[in-house]
């Protein structure tokens, strides 16, 4: 594939591609931050001058959303097809965006940090493995069934990372003020489904004091029932783009 400058897709080009189709969206700066951590050169003009030709070859969108930040990429079909994968097509939400950069600020985080062996995956993984259609229901594996008073719904974490042994712990990054019985009903759902092993949550100041008081009554619940506290707080990482 050749775009109208002559630039050709390269292997560096797909592992962008799929790197940025784990994520709603992604940034510069994020795509930087992610490959130098990998040990591979990323020198920030590189990366702002290849996102614009993988624009030119209909592979990328890209939209400048907030201006206190970077333009925002996000793969396009062609770009999934190329790199092999089905699936809706999405794009950023401005309700989410916040919230959204920051998902990439834990991952990164997690990868270069804290759990550097476990396997990490992505809200988009997640959905395009486990949601149905009509005429098919996908099992919930690391998706969390939610009992609801008429049926259950179904939530889909922002970040899962799994170990060696399977055992998985959901991450969570809170912009927004939820309910509080639906808040301890998902953090439950942690508590209690395979193969999760609990959940960790990372909440922004305007909503510490309610997500500490939902981990604080799931906890106590998890403890009468199966003698553990899953449910944990952690201050959100630093903001990098």
């Amino acid at each position: 594939m050749r775009s109208q400058t002559g630039s050709r897709v390269t292997s560096r080009d797909l592992r962008w591609l799929e790197w940025i189709a784990r994520w709603r969206f992604v940034t510069a700066p994020a795509i930087v931050r992610e490959f130098v951590a990998r040990g591979e050169s990323a020198p920030p003009t590189s990366v702002d001058r290849r996102m614009r030709a993988l624009h030119q070859l209909g592979l990328v969108e890209y939209e400048r959303v907030l201006a206190e930040e970077p333009r925002l990429y996000w793969i396009s079909r062609a770009g999934m097809q190329l790199v092999g994968l089905t699936g809706a097509v999405v794009s950023p939400k401005f309700a989410d965006i916040r919230h959204d950069l920051r998902v990439l600020d834990v991952a990164h985080w997690l990868t270069t940090e804290r759990v550097r062996s476990h396997r990490l995956i992505t809200e988009r993984e997640i959905r395009r493995s486990e949601t149905g259609n009509q005429f098919q229901t996908v099992p919930a594996h690391y998706s969390i069934e939610i009992p609801e008073r008429v049926k259950h719904s179904r939530a889909y974490p922002d970040i899962v990372t799994v170990n060696d042994q399977g055992a998985a712990w959901g991450h969570e990054v809170e912009f927004s003020r939820k309910e509080h019985r639906r808040l301890v009903r998902l953090m439950l759902g942690y508590a209690e489904a395979e193969p999760y092993r609990g959940a960790i949550y990372y909440p922004a100041e305007s909503v510490r004091d309610s997500v500490t008081r939902a981990a604080e009554e799931a906890n106590a619940i998890a403890l009468e029932r199966n003698g553990r506290r899953p449910i944990v707080l952690q201050e959100l990482p630093a903001h990098g783009g």
